[in-house]
Formats: structure tokens, C-alpha cells, sequence
């Protein structure tokens, strides 16, 4: 059965390659089937960062429109949709920070009830959470707006690095191995990166909203 898996894994990665090398060489239909393949995990990611369906659908295409253009200079050291994850949140961030300079964060997300005092350990939880929770009162819904509205604030606020890990580790629960893949570094340097990350968020939390409460 091992052996049987191992396999499995092997040739999905051998058509990858293969759907990769077509589409380099000008195969459309080779690098719209790379899209189908990884067109959900993506426009997921989107949603994460803008939580506006319309934005993500944006953002997912100019995502994908850059690595049709920059496909030449991949290279396979990577999965193409690690790959395509960099190019979404690079794309992601900017247009986090170029919301914050025009004051048009978008905030449509439903959620649940949060305790903002929680953000310490995982900043953007309420983001995670939030498709599972019990529906809201209005007023409730109302409060949870602005707090995922003050959380994009900060993150926009953020260095790039730690706006990234907080979204791929707290929103997209990606394990340090996925992390260190993605971001190209370490497990170990993941894990001093997170934590780095999250106090970042703290004091700019605090510089922006007032205190935040510990755990």
C-alpha cells in the first residue's frame, strides 16, 4: 500500500511537470488545465485577504494572469501551486496596503463571536472561523465588521513578511513545513518569523485600537 501511494504521488507530480512544460512552450489548454487544478485554493486565499467574493475573483485572475506572463522563469524548484500561492500574496498585499491608503477596506464576511482579546495569540482567527460559526444578531454582525475591518488596518500596517505568515498560518492553517515551503525558509525560521509576526501585530494593535488583553 505504500508503495501504491508513494506511486500515486509520483505521477500526479509527473503530469504537473508535464502540463508545466506544455504550457512554457505556448500550450493555452495546458496552462488553463493548471488553473482548473488550482483555481479553488487560490480564490480561497483571495477571499481570505480581501473577504469582498468580487475583489477575490479580481485578484485571483491578475494572480493568475502574472504567472502566465512570469511562467517561463519557473523553474519546478517548487509545486506550481506553491508557486502560484507567492505570486497571489504578493498581489494580495498590495492591494491590502493600496486599500489602506485609499480607506477602502473591504468588510462583507459573516461571522461569529470573537473575543478580540484572542487576536494576541492568532490575529486573524475570526477570518477562519468565521464560515462556521452560529449566525449573528445584527448588532453582533456589526461589531464583527469593524473588528475584521481594524484587523486588515493593521495588517496593511504590517511589513510584508509578517502580513503573509499571519494569513497563511492563522487564516489558510498551513503547517511549518507548508510555510517553510511556500516562503521559501526553514521550518525554524517559520516558526521565529510567526512569532516575530504576531508581536508586530500586537504593538501596532495597540499603537492603532488601544491595549490588547494576554492569554
Amino acid at each position: 500500500m505504500k508503495e501504491e501511494i508513494k506511486a500515486s504521488f509520483q505521477q500526479e507530480s509527473s503530469e504537473e511537470d508535464e502540463l508545466i512544460l506544455k504550457a512554457q512552450a505556448g500550450d493555452r489548454r495546458a496552462f488553463e488545465e493548471l488553473v482548473l487544478q488550482n483555481q479553488q485554493k487560490i480564490l480561497s486565499l483571495c477571499y481570505r485577504l480581501l473577504g469582498d467574493t468580487q475583489a477575490a475573483q479580481e485578484l485571483a485572475a491578475d494572480a493568475f494572469a502574472e504567472s502566465f506572463r512570469s511562467l517561463k522563469k519557473f523553474r519546478r524548484k517548487a509545486q506550481f501551486g506553491t508557486w502560484l500561492y507567492r505570486i497571489a500574496l504578493n498581489l494580495g498585499y498590495n492591494r491590502l496596503r493600496r486599500a489602506k491608503r485609499e480607506r477602502k477596506l473591504f468588510v462583507s464576511r459573516d461571522a461569529s463571536e470573537t473575543d478580540v482579546g484572542a487576536i494576541h495569540e492568532s490575529p486573524l482567527q475570526i477570518e477562519a472561523e468565521a464560515a462556521s460559526g452560529p449566525q449573528p444578531n445584527p448588532l453582533e454582525t456589526l461589531e464583527q465588521d469593524e473588528l475584521r475591518r481594524q484587523i486588515r488596518s493593521v495588517l496593511a500596517q504590517l511589513s510584508k513578511d509578517h502580513a503573509q505568515i499571519l494569513i497563511l498560518h492563522d487564516v489558510e492553517d498551513l503547517s511549518y513545513a507548508e510555510l517553510a515551503e511556500v516562503l521559501n525558509c526553514s521550518p525554524g525560521t517559520v516558526m521565529s518569523r510567526l512569532s516575530r509576526a504576531r508581536e508586530a501585530f500586537r504593538k501596532k494593535w495597540n499603537q492603532m485600537y488601544g491595549g490588547m488583553t494576554h492569554n
